[in-house]
């Protein structure tokens, strides 16, 4: 018996296509001839869509110019985004986009000769993450959202507008791989449906919009979002739940949907909270309480005590600010200057105390000649490793700033960036690390010449020891810290970083910046002191 398919239109030819092939030849899915396998690993989606459009792959200029293209065609006409604002907020993203597409074709539309057809195609493939997301924004945030970035990929844009930030190399990848293994599949049901309507020479914008209504149906692209919901629909019992969350810890997530935090980052934010709220906060009170009532006399004690209160109540809103804005660079950045704020005003604090009582060790009685001398370098110092650290804070809290310079290992991402001793920078956010590292060699190269200038100095005396060895104390930490950080580039494994070895990188960074401000804060209180001393003098009869 025949197995040959007969009746209805069995082998009748739907029709002729030079874009794709699904199972040809052996072959699983090619896009005018090349091996999706290679598109996925070599190209971007953007080289994909000139591939499918042109009907050749684009030299590098040519894509450049494409690029380029896409980025000019991404925002929306005001006409547009009123319509956008109307569609209802719990609308299907589908119809919303059909929609969009449709309601395009009226106030940009096609030229009845086609002479504008790739214009048109170009058009609608760079401006339909826009449609989306406007729409998206406007009706979950209340935002009426900018529609141009500096992204130069549509998956890039599109990660872009859902989050208000550029996305992580991986997200991006993830999605621009996603876009390339989705671009054609021959005669589907949706591009079907477009090739009959541009058959009766309708317009583009017709035949796209039809063809996302055939996309939307259930037995079609809908089909994924069903077995979506088939798998949501799937339960645990709460006893399996927990043994999960026991089994996984690194998995659990702490706060939601969308939020992932390992059992050693939930340890440490509560650790942090316990040791503000229970003890350093009210200690810091109390101190204040006590000062007040004259323990201590000196006017210079209550303004610090007072200073130490009101920067830990600072603290303590710039954390709910911190918590508020889910970890965001700027915050965090403004959260850690704040604390080290608080922290130098407590060293301030004990130094008023004990100059009061006369009663300064020797590792901080600084030379107060001496002091005076090297004051000013050492807040410039103290600055510039300040500002290195909280670089290194913004590269740590920005998503894909850690991939800034790649993860290929000892030479390739460190010493060397991407492979390169210098390489240029195209986005500063994401490539936040390559400006670290400058900042990093670049104080480094300062904190070198001034342990050795200071041991010049004190070659031949014992003035100046004192400073001295708090400026190599200093210098000791930071290159140590540095080193860290190598450790902590060259960690890469299975998908991320140690978090150990990024949490001890940090601890350093504060430990070295904190020797170099308790130095130039001691240096410029004695000798200020000793200064005022020396003017005023002890007086003499006669």
């Amino acid at each position: 018996m025949s197995n040959t398919k007969t009746g209805g239109l069995a082998g009748i030819n739907a029709g002729e296509t030079s874009l794709c092939t699904v199972g040809k030849e052996g072959a699983g899915l090619t896009y005018r001839g090349y091996d999706i396998y290679d598109l996925v690993d070599n190209a971007s989606f953007e080289e994909v869509a000139y591939l499918l459009l042109r009907g050749n792959p684009p030299n590098k200029n040519e894509l450049d110019d494409y690029i380029k293209r896409i980025k000019l065609m991404t925002d929306l006409p005001d006409e547009l985004k009123t319509v956008l604002e109307m569609i209802p907020r719990n609308t299907h993203p589908m119809d919303v986009l059909r929609t969009g597409v449709s309601f395009l074709g009226n106030v940009e539309p096609e030229e009845k000769d086609f002479s504008n057809q790739a214009e048109t195609a170009d058009r609608l493939l760079s401006c339909m993450p826009s449609i989306l997301l406007y729409w998206h924004r406007f009706h979950v945030d209340g935002k009426r959202i900018n529609l141009v970035t500096n992204e130069d990929s549509i998956s890039g844009h599109f990660l872009h507008l859902l989050h208000d930030r550029s996305p992580s190399e991986l997200h991006r990848k993830t999605l621009d791989t996603t876009l390339i293994l989705y671009a054609e599949h021959e005669f589907n049901a949706s591009t079907f449906t477009g090739r009959v309507i541009t058959a009766t020479l309708s317009d583009m914008h017709s035949a796209i919009t039809g063809a996302i209504g055939a996309l939307r149906g259930n037995l079609h692209g809908g089909a994924n979002e069903a077995a979506m919901e088939l798998i949501e629909s799937f339960d645990n019992s709460e006893e399996e739940q927990g043994e999960w969350v026991n089994e996984n810890p690194d998995e659990a997530d702490s706060r939601g949907s969308g939020h992932r935090y390992t059992t050693f980052e939930i340890f440490t934010e509560w650790f942090h909270r316990l040791l503000a709220g229970v003890f350093v906060g009210p200690l810091v009170i109390l101190n204040w309480f006590l000062v007040r009532r004259d323990f201590w006399n000196s006017p210079r004690v209550r303004g610090v005590s007072s200073l130490t209160l009101a920067l830990i109540l600072w603290q303590g809103a710039i954390g709910w600010l911190t918590v508020k804005f889910d970890n965001e660079n700027w915050s965090v950045a403004i959260h850690l200057g704040s604390a080290l704020a608080f922290m130098i005003s407590l060293i301030w604090l004990w130094i008023e105390i004990r100059r009061d009582e006369e009663d300064l060790p020797n590792w901080i009685n600084f030379d107060p000649l001496v002091g005076v001398k090297w004051r000013k370098w050492i807040g410039v110092l103290s600055f510039s490793t300040l500002i290195t650290l909280f670089s290194g804070v913004y590269v740590s809290t920005t998503p894909g700033a850690n991939y800034g310079c790649g993860v290929g290992g000892m030479l390739e991402s460190w010493p060397l960036c991407n492979g390169q001793l210098i390489q240029d920078v195209d986005d500063w956010e994401l490539q936040s690390q390559i400006v670290h590292r400058w900042l990093v060699g670049a104080v480094g190269v300062m904190m070198a010449v001034s342990s050795y200038k200071i041991w010049k100095e004190c070659e031949h005396g014992l003035s100046g020891v004192v400073l001295r060895n708090w400026i190599w104390a200093s210098t000791a930490t930071y290159f140590g810290n540095g080193l860290l950080g190598a450790t902590y580039i060259l960690s890469w494994d299975s998908g991320s970083f140690s978090e150990y070895l990024s949490l001890a990188h940090l601890m350093v960074a504060t430990v070295s910046f904190t020797i170099l401000a308790t130095a130039w804060l001691g240096v410029t209180i004695i000798s200020s002191s000793r200064r005022a001393k020396i003017i005023v003098g002890p007086k003499v009869d006669g």
